[in-house]
This record gives C-alpha cells, structure tokens and sequence, in this order.
C-alpha cells in the first residue's frame, strides 16, 4: 500500500543514463520508496523518513 502521493517526478538525463547504463530502471526505485521499503538507512535517516 502506498504510503504517500508521488506527485510529479522528474530526473536528470545523468541520473537516468547511469541508471539505464547500469541496467536498472527508475520505476524499481520509485515502486521500493512509494511503499515504504527505504532500505538501509543511518541513524539519522529513519526519522526523517518516518515524518513522511
């Protein structure tokens, strides 16, 4: 289930090139984020995240 509205969502031509030349797509990404699953995060990161 999402846990938030994605709104908008844009890249660089860099971030995607690099993305695209490493095999990945963006839509992997956006799919992980937009459900939750923020992945190994510092100890500062989850309560930033966690505000969303």
């Amino acid at each position: 289930m999402p846990k938030f509205e994605l709104g908008q969502v844009v890249a660089t031509p860099g971030a995607l090139s690099i993305l695209w030349s490493s095999g990945q797509m963006p839509t992997e990404f956006l799919h992980k984020r937009h459900n939750g699953a923020w992945g190994a995060l510092d100890s500062h990161g989850p309560s930033k995240t966690q505000s969303l």
